[in-house]
């Protein structure tokens, strides 16, 4: 299919709200997308607002123009990656954008794929994931798509612990567009009982949390969550009302009790709140500055206990082949830094955690053959991988299917590399693997870290990947309808007596039953056998 070309208006939709207008973007086969940029689902989160839960927009008159990118939440930005410094940054960021085909849908609406972007939750935005490529390789198959912002950092998710602020205010912001969804997207062509929710490193926690939370696991019907989950270590903080009073002192407030303090801070410029995400630490418990909590309103138990309650729904989810390889790009490697990493990797509490330390490390690694440079930075990589992304991820396939054994849960490891995804990085490494966010630009036709270009086995790879998530979205079978399959090899679900199975996305696609050589079931073992409760992965 030939790229698209943009015209200057699209139809013209009447929102709850008001009018819209956009662009119609035209292939060179004839067929057209429309894309809404910009529209406010949310009262700007400003002055008095500022963390507080969002408020649905207020209703204008004349008609908006949705015709680009709106603006981006506060944050700081990365030097390095040029594709997640596109547009202003601002509070007035509650902004979503929707693609829709301009042919006639089918019976009830097209299915709608709602894709929330990561960045630690504290960087990046809808802008980085395109338009052009979300028409060409998602709409031209029959589904709608929208991408959504939300608050980030300190300003998304502060927390007092109590009533003045009692955090997750990002979640809340998803919410609320899932809720402007629902209201409006039968106006753009959408089926609002066919919606899946997406996301990715920290946008995939997100949905996982959206898929846990009685405020909005009804406002959806499938989940993807993409190299994130809700059961990750990185997710959730014990530690976050203490991270926020440090905050408070280095900005310089000297507050009475927590009302003062939040009307201090109201008073501060939004760029006082500035984060970015930066790489891993050997030395740190956590990487992640801000964090969603367990506030007992919006995440009312422990992920545990939520996910037995959550209602079924179909999922798929999955990792790329060497998650942590991004992360470590600037760690040396040594073996001081790898006992240090199986250090982080085994819970706090677990009772003999120096011999149990040195046992689990004999599964990666034969300390005695006096292992290269090389070979112990692959290691390290393979346990930051296995205890931050793989583990997490199989714990939240278990019990998923232990909570609802007839939801359908599909689980996927993405192997595929094209080298140059890694842009400059590549002549540094001394190995290369598809690492984190490597998947997304086969679903979203760009480079999301460093652009590259597509080579016909790009283009391939990209029509598999593609056809698996739009096929999930409509039919919650990546496979496709009637119980066949769309796909190279057909992909099966992961069930009590095969956990572990997952598809394994490369150029011959491959269905598999043991993940990563079962190293993350042997740690979420030893975290049982330890008598943890906690949840420490």
């Amino acid at each position: 299919m030939g790229a698209f070309h943009s015209h200057p208006e699209s139809r013209v939709v009447r929102t709850h709200y008001g009018e819209v207008v956009g662009r119609r973007l035209y292939s060179k086969d004839g067929k057209s997308v429309d894309a809404f940029q910009g529209i406010p689902y949310a009262r700007p989160p400003v002055g008095d607002l500022r963390f507080r839960k969002p408020e649905p927009p207020e209703p204008w008159e004349g008609i908006f123009q949705a015709k680009s990118f709106g603006n981006r939440a506060i944050q700081r930005d990365l030097l390095f990656f040029d594709n997640w410094r596109k547009g202003q940054t601002s509070e007035d960021c509650l902004l979503l954008n929707i693609f829709t085909p301009c042919w006639k849908a089918p019976s009830g609406g097209f299915p709608v794929m709602v894709f929330i972007h990561g960045g630690g939750f504290s960087m990046d935005s809808a802008e980085t994931y395109g338009d052009v490529g979300i028409c060409e390789r998602l709409c031209m198959k029959d589904v709608i798509v929208v991408t959504i912002q939300y608050r980030l950092g300190y300003l998304g998710f502060w927390t007092t612990n109590d009533s003045s602020c009692p955090g997750n205010l990002g979640l809340w912001d998803q919410t609320e567009a899932l809720k402007w969804i629902q209201l409006n997207i039968s106006e753009f062509g959408g089926n609002k009982e066919n919606v899946t929710i997406l996301g990715q490193s920290a946008g995939g926690a997100s949905v996982d949390f959206l898929s846990l939370s009685p405020h909005s696991y009804n406002l959806f019907h499938k989940v993807i969550p993409m190299a994130g989950t809700a059961s990750a270590k990185w997710a959730l903080s014990p530690s976050m009302k203490l991270q926020c009073e440090k905050k408070a002192l280095r900005l310089g407030c000297d507050w009475k009790d927590n009302n003062d303090l939040m009307a201090q801070l109201r008073d501060l410029p939004a760029s006082a709140f500035a984060i970015s995400l930066i790489g891993a630490d050997t030395e740190k418990e956590t990487d992640l500055e801000c964090t969603p909590v367990i506030d007992g309103d919006f995440l009312p138990s422990t992920v545990d206990e939520m996910r037995k309650c959550a209602p079924p729904k179909p999922r798929m989810t999955g990792v790329a082949k060497m998650e942590g390889l991004l992360f470590l790009i600037t760690i040396k490697s040594s073996f001081e830094k790898l006992k240090k990493l199986m250090h982080r990797a085994l819970p706090k509490d677990m009772p003999n955690r120096e011999s149990m330390q040195n046992e689990f490390l004999s599964k990666y690694i034969d300390i005695e053959s006096k292992p290269d440079t090389d070979t112990i930075y692959r290691v390290m990589n393979e346990i930051y991988s296995d205890f931050s992304m793989n583990a997490p991820v199989l714990k939240q396939v278990q019990q998923t299917i232990e909570a609802n054994p007839d939801s359908p849960v599909y689980n996927y490891v993405f192997s595929y590399l094209n080298p140059k995804a890694w842009g400059p990085f590549r002549w540094y490494l001394s190995f290369l693997e598809a690492s984190h966010c490597h998947e997304l630009p086969y679903i979203f036709n760009k480079g999301i870290i460093f652009g590259f270009s597509f080579t016909d086995e790009d283009k391939r790879m990209a029509d598999i990947f593609s056809t698996a998530f739009t096929n999930f979205a409509k039919f919650g079978d990546p496979n496709g309808p009637f119980g066949k399959t769309e796909l190279p090899v057909q992909w099966k679900s992961a069930t009590k007596d095969y956990p572990e199975r997952h598809y394994n996305f490369d150029l011959q696609p491959e269905l598999v039953d043991s993940y990563f050589r079962g190293r993350p079931a042997a740690l979420l073992n030893y975290q049982k056998q330890s008598g943890v409760t906690t949840a420490k992965l």
